[in-house]
């Protein structure tokens, strides 16, 4: 209920806080749209003036009201990045370097606070901000690209860096990962706004403007390969040889556990509806019925970036899903007690359509999660042996109301003593 007040309380600041911005922006915007055109730019002279009289106070307030900004629907990182050009570049190598100082500063300082706000507003905070269409299309790019496609998107100048750090917000991607990803990669950008952003293009000939179009395109193209590989160098990592195109040559057999794409939905939908089937066919009523898990359930978890997929050879076979964060039925444990912390990962919804499957997709969560917590319902015999046969420990049972039977949980924890913290790859 505090957390519902809080989270009530923030969307009401920031709407009036970007209300109020909106107007005040629409003011400045028009007065100096006014003087730009009819008073021969002399409003940005009277602020370049008042910069250079009090420069320690306008650089206190350019900190400050940058970031809140561009939580003004519509307003990205560009514009402030213009206004700092605007009004502390004075086309010298000591104010470009001082601009482009700043330019970093409020980049990181507008990222920090977006993916905060992401993370603690939710979804709806995000789509008000950013736009539905725009929310749904980047947080399918993370689903897909997993955390590796930050530093591409943050590098290249075809993506809303903003928005993406809004989205990035609603993910399991760390503040700390994102705040690195910003200091490295998005200054690409203010760099060159800062360089280019003053230049005297009045003078240039034909000649000139063809070669810096040319440099221009060569240097994005220079940055989209750095980027790309890159992005290839940390999916590797994180997934191993599979990545490869040398992989893709391979004629065996080859299965992987990936997040779920989009298009993965009625798949994952289709697997639910076979688990459903062979679970009443083995006796198993009180588990899994007509109105879990569906369809919906699979959108929320993709949407969450909780959905998982075990491909075989880019089909998916098995899914599940794997939330951060406290699950209301494992409190309450009737007897017996989980013995990790309460920072775990949930498991639910495991489900596989091939032999192996189910045992694959709890290897991964081994080698991927520190902390793992799931159960299974007292009927389903082949989901406890497998739980044990994969290095899972029966640690406590617990009701779930309007649930038949007793559900049994299981936990597993990495580098407890007896456990092999590295997993073997399963062909």
């Amino acid at each position: 209920m505090v957390k519902k007040k809080l989270h009530r309380k923030g969307k009401i600041l920031v709407r009036a806080l970007s209300v109020l911005l909106i107007v005040l922006l629409a003011v400045v915007l028009i007065a100096y749209l006014f003087n730009l055109f009819l008073g021969e730019g002399k409003l940005t002279e009277i602020f370049q003036n008042w910069t250079k009289e009090n420069r320690a106070l306008s650089y206190v307030l350019y900190l400050v009201i940058s970031p809140l900004i561009n939580l003004v629907p519509g307003i990205s990182s560009m514009f402030t990045i213009a206004l700092a050009n605007m009004l502390f570049n004075y086309r010298t190598p000591q104010d470009m370097a001082l601009t482009f100082g700043l330019c970093a500063t409020s980049v990181v300082m507008t990222s920090s606070l977006m993916f905060l706000v992401g993370r603690l507003g939710g979804k709806k905070i995000v789509e008000w901000i950013a736009g539905k269409e725009n929310t749904e299309k980047f947080q399918k790019y993370l689903t897909i690209g997993g955390k590796a496609v930050i530093p591409m998107m943050y590098t290249l100048p075809f993506f809303p860096d903003d928005t993406i750090c809004l989205i990035a917000g609603m993910t399991d991607m760390s503040f700390l990962y994102n705040f690195v990803c910003t200091i490295v990669f998005r200054n690409f950008g203010v760099l060159f706004m800062c360089v280019f952003g003053t230049i005297d293009y009045s003078t240039f000939t034909p000649a000139i403007w063809a070669a810096v179009i040319c440099g221009f395109v060569l240097l994005v193209a220079l940055l989209a390969l750095l980027s790309y590989v890159y992005y290839r160098f940390l999916r590797h990592k994180e997934e191993g040889r599979r990545f490869l195109l040398t992989e893709r040559l391979k004629a065996r057999p080859h299965y992987v556990v990936v997040r779920a794409r989009r298009k993965d939905l009625e798949a994952v939908s289709a697997i639910y509806d076979w688990g459903r089937k062979t679970m009443l066919e083995r006796g198993n009523t009180c588990q899994w019925d007509e109105d879990y898990p569906t369809l919906e359930h699979a959108k929320e978890d993709f949407l969450d970036s909780a959905l998982y997929v075990l491909l075989h050879e880019e089909r998916p076979v098995a899914c599940f899903s794997a939330t951060k964060g406290r699950d209301e039925h494992y409190g309450n444990l009737v007897t017996g007690k989980f013995l990790g912390d309460e920072d775990y990962v949930a498991i639910h919804r495991l489900c596989s359509t091939e032999r192996g499957g189910g045992k694959r997709c709890l290897e991964y969560i081994r080698k991927t999660f520190d902390n793992v917590r799931i159960d299974t319902s007292e009927y389903n015999p082949a989901m406890q042996a497998l739980l044990v046969k994969c290095g899972f420990e029966k640690v406590g049972t617990f009701h779930i109301p309007g649930w038949e039977g007793t559900f049994y949980a299981y936990e597993h924890l990495k580098g407890k003593e007896g456990d092999e913290t590295v997993v073997k790859k399963v062909d």
